[in-house]
């Protein structure tokens, strides 16, 4: 599945987003955690323990908070 890797003002990976069958997609910080989860059926991010985070595509802020 295709992957996105997210890099700060310096170039330094701060974490990934991959694809994954159906259209989700799955957020890991640069420790290659998992930082959140994103269901584009319903239009809803959860954090990686399974909470509602937002309406919407969250998951770079996600990785933003958990890279710190």
């Amino acid at each position: 599945m295709p992957e996105q890797v997210l890099t700060d003002y310096r170039g330094a990976r701060i974490g990934t987003i991959r694809m994954e069958g159906g259209g989700a997609l799955i957020a890991f910080d640069k420790f290659g955690r998992l930082a959140g989860r994103y269901e584009p059926v319903t239009n809803t991010t959860f954090d990686r323990d399974g909470g509602l985070t937002g309406r919407g595509n969250l998951l770079s802020a996600l990785i933003v908070r958990y890279s710190a």
